[in-house]
């Protein structure tokens, strides 16, 4: 199987609306991956690096602010391509690590 590409996956948010995608595991670290690092949203940063040891409530803060972020710049979109497939991307990521939260998951 193909490893997901950051594109493909925000296409597919986007297109189902952002709503009606699951993501799995290694969707979620290709859609972290497009905007965290060492210092924007370091625990998901980390997350994606493959450490294990990170709080669920944690990393979906740090989701939540990157979907914040993104969506406050979609109007004056910075970044190459459309604002709303990244900003669908990253409500699904959201999504998922709540999903991981309530099921009592840790990442």
């Amino acid at each position: 199987m193909a490893k997901p590409t950051y594109n493909a996956i925000a296409r597919r948010a986007y297109r189902d609306d952002g709503t009606g995608i699951v993501l799995t595991e290694d969707e979620a670290k290709v859609v972290a991956a497009g905007w965290v690092g060492q210092y924007y949203c370091l625990e998901l940063y980390r997350w994606v690096c493959g450490v294990a040891a990170i709080d669920p409530t944690t990393l979906l803060s740090e989701a939540h602010k990157l979907l914040d972020d993104l969506a406050l710049h979609r109007d004056d979109w910075p970044h190459a391509g459309a604002a709303e497939p990244s900003i669908a991307a990253a409500s699904a990521l959201v999504r998922y690590l709540e999903a991981l939260r309530d099921k009592g998951i840790g990442a």
